[in-house]
């Protein structure tokens, strides 16, 4: 009995462990990911693309990618 209580406890613990460190490194690379800058800052030093194709490109589809669009007021 005394060996059965000993091995649940220790599986217990084990697992709290492995919780708490995976909880701490998840979060910490969560917070990572989610940090955000000025919305300014970034904007200010980075050239808009010009080609259509690339992420990032302002412009109307028209223009780009010769589809058809409409600008709703």
């Amino acid at each position: 009995m005394r060996i059965a209580f000993f091995l649940i406890s220790l599986v217990v613990v084990a697992l709290a462990g492995y919780l708490t460190i995976i909880g701490y490194f998840l979060s910490h690379s969560i917070a990572g990911l989610m940090a955000v800058a000025p919305l300014g800052a970034e904007s200010q030093t980075v050239e808009r693309p010009t080609d259509p194709l690339t992420l990032g490109y302002r412009g109307d589809p028209q223009t780009a990618l010769s589809l058809p669009f409409q600008t709703i007021p």
